[in-house]
C-alpha cells in the first residue's frame, strides 16, 4: 500500500458533495461515495473515464483531495521541523 494513502481520515465538503450527488441517481450516488472511499483509503480509482458524468464529478473530487493532501503534508512537515527546532533548543539549554 502506498504510504500516501495511509491516513486516518479525509475531508468531504458537505455542500460540494451534496450538489454533486443531486446530479446522480441513487445507484450512481452510492457508486460515487464508494469510489471516494476507495480512492482515499487505497488510492484506487473505481470510476472509469468512459462513465462521463461520474468520472467528471470524481475528477473534481480527486483534484480537491489531492490539493488537501499536499497541503496537509506541507503543514505537517513545517510542524515537524518546528518541533525538532524546539527540541534542539531545549537540549542546548539543559546544560546551563
Amino acid at each position: 500500500m502506498n504510504d500516501e494513502y495511509e491516513t486516518k481520515g479525509f475531508i468531504i465538503y458537505g455542500k460540494e458533495i451534496e450538489s454533486q450527488l443531486s446530479l446522480l441517481s441513487d445507484a450512481d450516488g452510492a457508486r460515487f461515495i464508494r469510489a471516494i472511499f476507495a480512492y482515499e483509503n487505497r488510492g484506487e480509482e473505481l470510476i472509469q473515464p468512459d462513465e462521463s458524468l461520474l468520472y467528471g464529478l470524481f475528477f473534481c473530487y480527486r483534484q480537491t483531495s489531492e490539493r488537501n493532501r499536499a497541503r496537509y503534508k506541507e503543514v505537517s512537515e513545517k510542524r515537524r521541523q518546528a518541533a525538532l527546532k524546539r527540541k534542539k533548543g531545549l537540549n542546548t539549554n539543559e546544560g546551563r
